[in-house]
């Protein structure tokens, strides 16, 4: 996500559920969303998402949504007692543009000390609830979490995802790259691939980490324009949103 150290070394190149009340301009944004799925899949469109947090301005969402972007992911929590000061802001603007709204926690791994991957994961549900039509998501990358060790890598993914299973019923989406998430030894957890994919990747070709073999969204851009729209950001594409909802009946 934005501001992050490995995404300086890399260059940026674009690559060729039932709805609460039916007032919720989230809510209907995902229904017809999931109308337009099948179409945009036999004529070949695709899924234009963008992310963004506190590092953000606010924004001109009317925009965003002109120049073709669906779904908005906004940042909700850093570890523990950190919640992102512009969450509500960016998420209730893109809502009320007609975007679909996500939300994501920045996985924070404690070094020497015990993991609270779990107390970090209660606390980002508490916010990503306004917005559970689509899966919670778990940013995990080594900006501050430099330090730690494989085994406390380990550790505090396989917690936070559990949390996250426990309390909401799905798995969640992890968002790495193929980089951080080998390079810190988390190759070797096959069950993870339970979890659907968002893969950070720079680059023409989306090169994925073990163990999945497959990603549901891929962030190709930290450097991305959106016409009409001051600064730059981060860009992921996929096919659909069928792999990122949580398919709930009802907010858990």
């Amino acid at each position: 996500m934005r501001g992050l150290s490995w995404r300086r070394v890399r260059t940026a190149r674009p690559p060729a559920g039932a709805p609460a009340h039916r007032g919720d301009p989230s809510v209907v944004a995902l229904v017809r969303a999931a109308r337009r799925g099948a179409d945009d899949r036999r004529e070949g469109r695709v899924l234009n998402t963008v992310d963004v947090s506190g590092w953000n301005a606010p924004l001109d969402w009317s925009r965003v949504a002109a120049a073709g972007i669906s779904v908005a992911w906004v940042k909700a929590t850093d570890g523990v007692g950190s919640p992102d000061p512009r969450y509500e802001q960016h998420a209730r603007g893109a809502a009320d543009a007609g975007l679909i709204v996500g939300s994501y926690h920045y996985l924070r791994i404690r070094h020497g000390r015990p993991q609270d991957a779990r107390a970090q994961v209660r606390e980002y549900l508490s916010r990503w609830h306004a917005y559970w039509h689509l899966r919670p998501v778990l940013d995990v990358e080594s900006g501050g979490n430099e330090a730690a060790t494989s085994d406390e890598w380990s550790r505090a993914v396989c917690d936070a995802v559990a949390e996250v299973e426990q309390l909401v019923g799905v798995s969640p989406v992890i968002y790495t790259s193929r980089g951080e998430w080998e390079g810190r030894g988390l190759g070797s957890l096959t069950s993870l691939n339970r979890c659907p994919l968002w893969l950070a990747c720079y680059g023409a070709t989306a090169t994925v980490p073990r163990p999945w073999g497959e990603y549901a969204l891929w962030q190709y851009t930290g450097d991305g324009v959106i016409l009409g729209v001051p600064g730059v950001f981060d860009l992921s594409r996929g096919e659909s949103l069928d792999r990122l909802r949580t398919n709930l009946a009802t907010a858990p």
